[in-house]
Formats: structure tokens, C-alpha cells, sequence
């Protein structure tokens, strides 16, 4: 997606050459922009051709610099009306990053002839300890200007995907977690739940039919068959959680292998430690469009949960019934209550 364009256009002698390396464009991530070149002839001074053989006609460069903020990956679109696109990438560090292209101490990432179709390099590694040097040119000239985008994703040290690209997306948000006592030692200060649009990216189980289904099954037949669906559901998911059930681990650790199930089941559950025991949090709900209009399916939920685990549970809050999160509180004991107050309305 496109965010935002800019037309880069370089009049006079006022600003810099950025035909040149010591004059490149610093860059931002995810953002369009339509570059100009400066039709300039002659030899290649920057060394750039003793990276590789392409066949550099001309000094008519294009210099792009990027740094990244935390390691990810990257990769790139390209547009030009009539050329070919030569398309050169280096990794340099950060100090002198162009003295590193003439001395011949960059890295090499890519070197490669594009078509002046837009498309899409593989994507590239990359290190917040490193800078970026991206040198463009047109084979034989003939196209004024190129469109260039740098598409960055932050990555995390396991490989997946940092908040950060996740929030500035959409997909995810941050909000004060929900609670009714005061926050203790070791509770996060925030929490990070899935927003509407984050959830529509999502594969859903239940759409709009199944909802006038049961809507049109109530109507004719009666709630009660209503309710009997839902502890269909239920004494499935009670089915698959059998080896949890009949284990001799103790509830914490019965409750994380439920949480990996529901995570296996789509509903991406973590655990983590609340008052006097422990909580299953469900960032994700495959059928919250239908539990909205039918709450006995998180109710039958409830009830598995507990025959899974062989204690009392608690739900505290639903994503059905507008909250962020479905968390479920599970005591270590039967005979403990949660300090946590249910959230009113909550199923």
C-alpha cells in the first residue's frame, strides 16, 4: 500500500548532487516516492562497476540511503515507463557509508537488470547496525524518472513479525490492561489486543449465514436447540482436550496445554499468572460475529474449559461482548475466588 508520494525534483545547484553517493536521498520505509534523474553522462567514478557486470552506460545514478530501525526484512518495487532498471544494493556501516562503496568494502546484496514492469525482489535481511545504499539507473536512458518503494518489516529476534509494524498497520493496538485491583509487581503497564480490522485479516469459521442460520433455527424450533449446538461445539473441543483431562500434570500446566489447543483450534491463547492463579487470554475469536448474537456458545465454552482442567473457571471477559481480549480466570484451588471482579455484562 502506497502511503504517501513524493515527487523529488532538483532545481539548480542549490541542492545536493544525488547522482553521486555523497549525495543520496535518506529514505523512509513503506512510502512511494517518484524519482527524477539528473541525466547526467559520463564515467562511473563511484566504483560501483567492480561489484558486478552490469552494463553501466552512463554516471546517471539515483543514490537512496536506509537505515533500519530494529533488524527485519525488506524488499522493493520498481516502475519505469521505457528502460530497463539497473538495481544495485549494499549493506555499509554506518559511519562512512560511501567511502565503504570505493574501497570496496560494502556488501554486495543484489545486482540485478529489472524489467520497467513494477514487480517485487526477494526479500532481504536486514540489520538496525547497518545502513543500506541503494543505487539506481536506466540502461539506456531513455525514462526521466522511476517510482520506488522500500517495503520494511521489523522482525524480532524468534523471526516474528515486532509490535511495531503490527500497531503502525492496524492490526494490533495498545490499551490499559483490565483490572479492578491495583497493578502489581511483574502486570504489564499495557497490553497489546487485535482491533476489528486485525481480526478481518483473520479466517473467520462462522460468517453471516451461520448466524441467520441459528437466528432462523431459534425462530422455528426453539432456543433450546440453540443451546444444544453449542455444547455440541463444546463436547468437541471437551473431545480434543481428553489427554489433558485425563493427565496427572497439575492445573498450571494444564492450563498452558489448553492454551496451545485453543492457539491449534484458532483462537491464538496465551497464559499468564493472575491473583491467586492463572488466566487464559484468547487474542483471537473465529466465531465472535456469532457469539455476539448467541452467547450460550461462550457459556458452553466456559463449561469445557472447566471439564478440561477439573476446576471452577471464571470467564471474566469476552471479545463477543466487545472486549479486546476473552480471558478466563482459573484458581488454584477450588475453594480460592479470583481478586478480579467480573467485568459486568461479561460472558
Amino acid at each position: 500500500m502506497f502511503f504517501i508520494l513524493f515527487v523529488v525534483m532538483f532545481v539548480g545547484h542549490s541542492q545536493k548532487d544525488y547522482s553521486l553517493c555523497k549525495g543520496n536521498i535518506v529514505i523512509n520505509p513503506n512510502t512511494a516516492y517518484t524519482l527524477r534523474f539528473n541525466g547526467k553522462i559520463g564515467k562511473d567514478k563511484s566504483g560501483i562497476q567492480s561489484y558486478c557486470n552490469l552494463p553501466i552506460t552512463a554516471n546517471n545514478f539515483i543514490w537512496l540511503y536506509f537505515t533500519p530501525s530494529h533488524n527485519g526484512q525488506m524488499s522493493f518495487e520498481t516502475l519505469t515507463k521505457e528502460d530497463s532498471l539497473l538495481f544495485f544494493l549494499f549493506e555499509v556501516d554506518l559511519s562512512e557509508p560511501c567511502e565503504a562503496i570505493t574501497t570496496k568494502e560494502a556488501t554486495l546484496l543484489s545486482c540485478e537488470m529489472r524489467s520497467s514492469k513494477m514487480d517485487l525482489l526477494k526479500e532481504f535481511p536486514c540489520k538496525s547496525s547497518k545502513g543500506y545504499l541503494i543505487a539506481l539507473s536506466v540502461y539506456k536512458g531513455k525514462s526521466p524518472s522511476v517510482d520506488f518503494k522500500l517495503n520494511f518489516t521489523p522482525l524480532n529476534a524468534d523471526g516474528s513479525r515486532h509490535l511495531d509494524s503490527l500497531i503502525s498497520e492496524g492490526v494490533l493496538t495498545a490499551r490499559d490492561p483490565y483490572q479492578a485491583h491495583e497493578r502489581g509487581r511483574g502486570r504489564p503497564s499495557k497490553v497489546f489486543v487485535m482491533t476489528d480490522a486485525g481480526r478481518e485479516k483473520f479466517e473467520h469459521s462462522y460468517d453471516d449465514l451461520a448466524v441467520a442460520a441459528l437466528k432462523f433455527m431459534s425462530s422455528k424450533n426453539g432456543e433450546h436447540l440453540v443451546n444444544e449446538f453449542a455444547m455440541s461445539r463444546a463436547e468437541e473441543l471437551t473431545r480434543k482436550g481428553a489427554s489433558i483431562k485425563s493427565s496427572n500434570k497439575s492445573t498450571l500446566e494444564k492450563t498452558k496445554l489448553l492454551a496451545k489447543l485453543l492457539t491449534k483450534e484458532g483462537y491464538s491463547a496465551t497464559t499468564d499468572k493472575l491473583g491467586n492463579g492463572d488466566e487464559i487470554c484468547q487474542h483471537h475469536c473465529p466465531i465472535a460475529h456469532v457469539a455476539s448474537e448467541f452467547p450460550q456458545l461462550c457459556e458452553a465454552e466456559t463449561k469445557a474449559f472447566s471439564e478440561i482442567l477439573g476446576t471452577h473457571v471464571q470467564r471474566l471477559a469476552t471479545i463477543a461482548h466487545g472486549d479486546g481480549v476473552c480471558t478466563t480466570f482459573i484458581p488454584t484451588s477450588v475453594s480460592q475466588k479470583p481478586k478480579t471482579k467480573v467485568k459486568e455484562g461479561a460472558r
